[in-house]
């Protein structure tokens, strides 16, 4: 029995020292699962934010859109590679310490990389409200329509909340930002100031994966888990934990041929 209680203390003390394994590298911080060097993120961002894009291809071969824009076909990769780079920026700055094609695999899953994407909820939501932008699929609603909805007097008065942006996360009550100003204290290492973001920041890729970085790191310590993404839903779902593992598994194979296909040219 003691063993048993020595080993659970263990576990739970290793899990809560993840972020801080290695020694310092980037702004006092390292660690296992992310590069230590200027050329390792480029690498990182290139190969990931390609095989994004390969994926949304797969799915959408003529249409990728971008808050109500058609992204132009030779900007998909630049554009996969913006995501994550986004993304990479917010796990240094937020010091989250797991595997990025898991947390750009939530992405893909949760709204394709589109910052003006909400979900099902708030389009239920909106469309009682009578809120909804009228004739338009909800994957072409634009930056305006977005804001319409989330700033109507008769959103605000009925509390609703919404999923919205790259990561989904709730918003207003789990979304936050970094803010030296901020009158919040996130969770991190540092406990550092934050703040619930405006809804313009919302729909921007960098402010929107800030946002998914910080609800990552939430489940990072409630859970006690690499593997955040497992829980985005806040509970395990098997249909949610099949899906998430086969999209990394399928940004792992295109990553792979990446690769190999920069091997052979070099």
């Amino acid at each position: 029995m003691r063993k048993v209680i020595v080993l659970s203390i263990l576990l739970t003390f290793s899990n809560f020292c993840i972020a801080g394994e290695l020694a310092s590298s980037v702004n006092g911080w390292s660690c296992y699962a992310l590069p230590k060097t200027t050329e390792g993120v480029s690498d990182v961002v290139k190969s990931v934010g390609w095989a994004f894009a390969e994926l949304v291809k797969r799915e959408s071969p003529r249409v990728w859109w971008d808050c109500g824009e058609k992204t132009p076909a030779d900007q998909w990769h630049k554009r996969g590679e913006e995501i994550v780079q986004e993304t990479m920026n917010a796990m240094y700055k937020k010091q989250l310490c797991v595997d990025p094609v898991g947390v750009v695999a939530t992405a893909w899953n949760e709204s394709r990389g589109n910052a003006c994407s909400i979900g099902p909820r708030t389009r239920r939501a909106a469309s009682k409200a009578g809120l909804l932008p009228k004739g338009k699929s909800w994957a072409t609603y634009n930056r305006e329509e977005i804001l319409a909805i989330l700033d109507s007097p008769k959103w605000i008065s009925r509390g609703y909340v919404a999923d919205v942006g790259v990561y989904q996360d709730v918003f207003p009550r789990y979304a936050r930002i970094l803010d030296k100003d901020g009158e919040l204290t996130c969770l991190g290492k540092r406990k550092e100031p934050c703040r619930v973001p405006k809804t313009a920041e919302l729909v921007q890729v960098s402010t929107s994966a800030e946002v998914g970085i910080h609800g990552m790191l939430s489940r990072y310590y409630f859970f006690r888990t690499r593997e955040p993404w497992v829980y985005w839903p806040w509970t395990v779902r098997q249909s949610y934990s099949t899906a998430i593992k086969a999209t990394i598994k399928n940004l792992n194979s295109l990553v792979q041929k990446y690769k190999q296909k920069h091997a052979t040219i070099s």
